[in-house]
Parts: C-alpha cells; sequence; structure tokens
C-alpha cells in the first residue's frame, strides 16, 4: 500500500509542477520543438524525448534499460518538465522529474523505485538540430523494501547527480 501512495504522490506532484510551468506561459507564442536526447550519468546511457510546449517550458520523457548478464534487468521510466530562465543559443533552465526505476532479478520477483527530484542545468543549441547540454541534480529516492540499489531497503535516500547529455532536433 505504501508504494501505491508513493506513486500517487509522484503523479500529483509532477501534474502540480506541469500545471504551474504551464499557467506561467499562458499568452506566450506557440513554439513546438521535438528530439532524441542522450545523456550519461554515472555509467548509464539515457534517452529523453524533449518536446518544447512552449520557447518556455519543456517536457521530456525518458527510457533508461541495461541489462546485467545473468543478474537481471534495470529499466528506468520517468518524466522531466524544466522552464527555460531564457531564449537564445545558451538556454538555462530549472526543472522537476519524476520516475520510477524496476530491477527484475533473474527468476525472482521485480523490485521498484521511486524517484523525485529538481535540476538546474543549461542547454547550448548550436542550430535548430542540435544541442548539448550539463546539468546537477538533487533526487529523493524512496526504495523498495526489498531493493539494495542504495543499499537502503524500504529508506528515503537523497543523493546529487550530474549529467551530460547532447540532443538531435527533427
Amino acid at each position: 500500500m505504501a508504494s501505491v501512495t508513493r506513486v500517487l504522490t509522484a503523479i500529483v506532484v509532477s501534474f502540480c509542477v506541469v500545471a504551474a510551468l504551464s499557467a506561467s506561459v499562458q499568452g506566450a507564442e506557440r513554439f513546438t520543438k521535438i528530439g532524441v536526447s542522450a545523456s550519461v550519468q554515472g555509467g548509464q546511457t539515457n534517452l529523453m524525448f524533449p518536446y518544447w510546449v512552449s520557447r518556455w517550458v519543456v517536457m521530456a520523457p525518458s527510457v533508461s534499460i541495461m541489462n546485467v548478464s545473468d543478474v537481471g534487468t534495470d529499466m528506468g521510466l520517468g518524466l522531466f518538465v524544466r522552464k527555460n530562465v531564457r531564449q537564445g543559443k545558451a538556454v538555462p533552465y530549472f526543472g522537476a522529474r519524476g520516475g520510477v526505476l524496476i530491477f527484475s532479478p533473474e527468476g525472482n520477483d521485480s523490485v521498484t523505485d521511486y524517484l523525485l527530484g529538481v535540476a538546474f542545468g543549461g542547454e547550448y543549441l548550436f542550430d535548430d538540430h542540435f544541442s548539448v547540454g550539463v546539468e546537477a541534480q538533487l533526487n529523493v529516492t524512496m526504495s523498495d523494501e526489498q531493493s539494495l540499489r542504495f543499499n537502503n531497503p524500504d529508506g528515503t535516500n537523497v543523493n546529487t547527480a550530474t549529467t551530460v547529455s547532447a540532443t538531435f532536433y527533427f
């Protein structure tokens, strides 16, 4: 039951963040840009699919899959919503993310951890089709009671992270 409460809390927080950011861009010029972004973070590669709702708000669903031979599969699903601080070639931003981290060990039940975080970063747009970015994060993870991901089963973990990304826009 606690895990259901965590998921519902993450969903409600995500909707509140999206609503707040969307309200701040009402009346702004419509601008749509869609891309595919690869980022490296702690030895793991993630794919994000940034969708510029406007010049000021970007929503980016993400997925990561890592198969560890003879051990299991680790998968992450998430949503990052960011607010751009200014426009131009160099675009600083801040945002919030939520997600689930699912580890499926060979022959055992899967273990699910939940993540909420904030991020500050910047994206440098070389042109309309390519950019690079750097981001600093502060994340809170609520671990499953069987999780060994952070060596803190059924606990709450706070950590920092950084990521470097490259994005191709269509």
